[in-house]
C-alpha cells in the first residue's frame, strides 16, 4: 500500500510539473501575441492621426505627429513588464508544504515582495500556486479551489495565515525563542536578532522597540547585556542599531564567550615494582619449600 502511494504521489508530482511547463509557455505565447497586437494597433492609431491632420489642414504644431514621442515612450515599458512577467513566471519559485518546521510568513511574504515589484497579475500566482504548494499545502489548495475560484491573491493569503497559522505553531515558534540563546563566538549577532525578530513577530507581532530590545537582552549574558545596554543608550533602539552594537561587542571584547574550565591531566596508575612481582604469596603455611621457593 505505501508503494502504491508513494507511486500515485510522484506521478502526481509529474503532471503537476507538466502543467506548470505548459501554463509558461502558454503565457508567453499569450503575451507574445498580445504585443504584437498592441504594435499593431499603436501602426494604425498614428496612420489614422496622420490622415486626419493632413484632411483637417491642422497646423504643424498641432498635428498628432507631435505626441508620437510620448506614445512610443511607454510602449516599451509595457513590453518590458510583460517580458519581466514572463521571466518571474518561469523562475525559481520556494515551495510551501505545510509540514514539519514550516514558515509559511517567509513564503507568503515573498510572493509579496514578486507581486509588488513586478505588477505581477493574481491569475499568474494563481497558477503557480497549483506547483509550488506541495504536501499537505497542495492537497489543501486544490481542495479549495473546487469550491473557490477567480479569488485574488489577498484571498488566498489570508487563507494560508488561517490554516497554517495555528495556536500549536506559535507555541513550537515561542519555545524556539526562549531556548534560542547569544553564544558569542559561536552565533553570528545579525542571524541571531533577525531570527528571533522573526519569531517574536510571530506570537508578539504589536510590540515595541523598546519590549522587543528587553526581550533580546535577557536571552544574553549577564556581560554582554550590560555592555548592550551601555552601548545602546536608549532601550527603544531600532533592530540594526543593536545587531551593531552585539557585533561591536563580539568582535573586539571576549565577553560572554565560552570558558573552558580547566582539567588536571589523569592521574597514570602506577605501576608495581619488580620486586613486588616477584615475591611469592605468602600462603597459609609456614612451611617453605626450598627447591621452589615456595609456601607449601
Amino acid at each position: 500500500m505505501k508503494a502504491s502511494l508513494t507511486k500515485l504521489g510522484d506521478s502526481h508530482q509529474n503532471d503537476f510539473s507538466g502543467l506548470s511547463c505548459k501554463l509558461d509557455r502558454i503565457l508567453s505565447q499569450f503575451w507574445e501575441e498580445g504585443s504584437e497586437l498592441k504594435e499593431e494597433l499603436f501602426l494604425l492609431r498614428q496612420s489614422h492621426a496622420r490622415q486626419m491632420g493632413a484632411t483637417s489642414g491642422a497646423p504643424e504644431g498641432d498635428r498628432p505627429d507631435e505626441h508620437r514621442d510620448e506614445s512610443s515612450r511607454s510602449k516599451p515599458t509595457l513590453d518590458l513588464r510583460q517580458q519581466l512577467w514572463s521571466t518571474v513566471a518561469k523562475g525559481e519559485w520556494p515551495k510551501f508544504s505545510g509540514q514539519g518546521k514550516y514558515d509559511h510568513l517567509e513564503f507568503i511574504q515573498w510572493i509579496n515582495t514578486v507581486s509588488a515589484d513586478s505588477s505581477m497579475p493574481d491569475k499568474i500566482i494563481q497558477m503557480k500556486l497549483l506547483t509550488i504548494l506541495t504536501g499537505v499545502a497542495g492537497v489543501w489548495y486544490r481542495t479549495m479551489r473546487t469550491t473557490v475560484t477567480d479569488q485574488q491573491w489577498l484571498f488566498w493569503k489570508e487563507e494560508l495565515i488561517k490554516k497554517f497559522g495555528t495556536s500549536n505553531w506559535k507555541r513550537k515558534k515561542q519555545e524556539a525563542f526562549e531556548k534560542d540563546k547569544l553564544m558569542p563566538g559561536d552565533t553570528l549577532p545579525a542571524l541571531w536578532v533577525t531570527s528571533q525578530y522573526k519569531h517574536l513577530q510571530v506570537f508578539d507581532p504589536h510590540l515595541s522597540n523598546k519590549s522587543i530590545n528587553f526581550r533580546l537582552l535577557g536571552l544574553m549574558d549577564r556581560e554582554v547585556e550590560y555592555a548592550a545596554k551601555t552601548a545602546m543608550g536608549a532601550t527603544g533602539a531600532e533592530m540594526s542599531t543593536i545587531i551593531n552594537v552585539l557585533e561591536d561587542i563580539v568582535d573586539k571584547t571576549r565577553l560572554g564567550w565560552k570558558r573552558t574550565p580547566y582539567r588536571l591531566p589523569p592521574e597514570t596508575p602506577s605501576t608495581p615494582r619488580t620486586e613486588d612481582k616477584e615475591k611469592p604469596k605468602k600462603g597459609t603455611s609456614e612451611l617453605k619449600c626450598f627447591t621452589c621457593n615456595k609456601y607449601v
